[in-house]
């Protein structure tokens, strides 16, 4: 079998899933290719989907760390009478 990489087309599953890149599909379908696959001859697409699970993760990370800065800076200035800058309009 050939490497497995995000940009491999998930030869099985269901629609709307089947046929997309793996990085292309639902966290449930990737959650369920970890569960069923790892301990099996098709390991390769159970690492790469926890490889791509792993990283969506932590660009959502990143994404509320952000928000959550965003969010203290607006309130510091809006207790210091400047309220709103920090907000992207």
């Amino acid at each position: 079998m050939a490497d497995v990489t995000p940009n491999s087309r998930v030869p099985f599953g269901r629609k709307p899933d089947k046929g997309k890149r793996l990085c292309d599909c639902s966290d449930k379908l990737l959650a369920w290719i970890v569960k069923s696959l790892w301990d099996t001859d098709m390991h390769a697409w159970a690492f790469a989907a926890k490889k791509i699970i792993c990283g969506r993760a932590l660009v959502d990370k990143l994404v509320e760390r952000e928000m959550s800065l965003t969010a203290q800076a607006d309130a510091f200035l809006r207790n210091r009478g400047y309220g709103g800058l920090a907000r992207k309009h």
